[in-house]
């Protein structure tokens, strides 16, 4: 493990010298602050082609919300997800564990693995971006094609599945369990 304070004249020798080296470096500054930093991709990949540079950031590296920070709580409120979660006559519910958080994590994981095997036959790098908006986004595609397909806005079903009348929780006298089935 390794720390280092970017601002310190010595950083730039250091970070030089792993980049030149590296294979994949991921930063999730927002927009703009690894570029002031000197860490930007442009000053990184000019001293290793080959680098994949993930960054992740909460809206992405363009568009009207670049420059905002993201956190997986406002992101949930903000792409949707909240709005389908909690009891269906409650209100809105964030839900259990940093959902967004995860799906962008494996969402670079799985871009960077892509990039490393685009870079075996092309010879370089690549710049990827990840945001936390549009994995939070990507995660309600089906909810969004219901909305678009049907004309009726999505709403939270609690426990229960939205098309599966199977899928629900059920209460004995001694016993409370979960039964799901498919179509």
């Amino acid at each position: 493990s390794l720390a280092i304070d970017l601002r310190a004249p010595a950083a730039a020798e250091v970070i030089h010298a792993l980049v030149a080296r590296a294979d994949v470096l991921i930063e999730n500054y927002r927009t703009g602050t690894a570029e002031s930093l000197g860490v930007g991709y442009a000053a990184l990949s000019a001293i290793n082609p080959r680098l994949i540079y993930c960054s992740i950031s909460g809206y992405g590296r363009t568009g009207i919300g670049a420059l905002r920070p993201g956190y997986d709580f406002v992101v949930q409120a903000e792409a949707g997800l909240m709005a389908i979660s909690g009891p269906a006559d409650g209100e809105p519910s964030k839900v259990g564990v940093a959902l967004v958080d995860l799906m962008t994590g494996q969402n670079a994981a799985i871009a960077i693995l892509a990039a490393l095997r685009a870079r075996e036959t092309s010879g370089l790098g690549q710049r990827i971006d990840v945001s936390l908006f549009d994995s939070a986004l990507a995660a309600l595609a089906n909810v969004g094609s219901s909305v678009r397909f049907t004309g009726e806005d999505a709403v939270r079903y609690g426990n229960a599945h939205a098309s599966k009348s199977a899928v629900s929780k059920f209460c004995c006298r001694r016993w409370r369990f979960r039964l799901g089935g498919g179509q």
